[in-house]
């Protein structure tokens, strides 16, 4: 795990269509949502196997920035849905 100093492996294309975006989704409502029609591409085979791994900080900043960054509207929403849920 990346808590141990592990590395994950991610492809460099989208591998899978998500069709879980829609306003009765748990998670995922945001239908204009740059993630909800990404267009996948298929995995080349046969699979090259490097020599060696290194860690790709610049991959890893993309990553960080486009999947797991909240918005500040995001931000505020949690934070007014947690005082909302503490009243309940």
């Amino acid at each position: 795990s990346w808590l141990q100093n592990g590395l994950t492996i991610l492809p460099n294309v989208n591998l899978v269509s998500n069709i879980g975006f829609s306003t009765e989704a748990s998670n995922t409502k945001d239908i204009y949502s740059p993630f909800a029609n990404y267009p996948t591409q298929a995995m080349e085979f046969p699979i090259k196997h490097p020599l060696f791994m290194v860690r790709d900080a610049q991959a890893d900043k993309f990553t960080q920035q486009t999947q797991f960054r909240l918005s500040l509207i995001s931000l505020l929403k949690s934070q007014v849905k947690k005082k909302l849920q503490f009243f309940s």
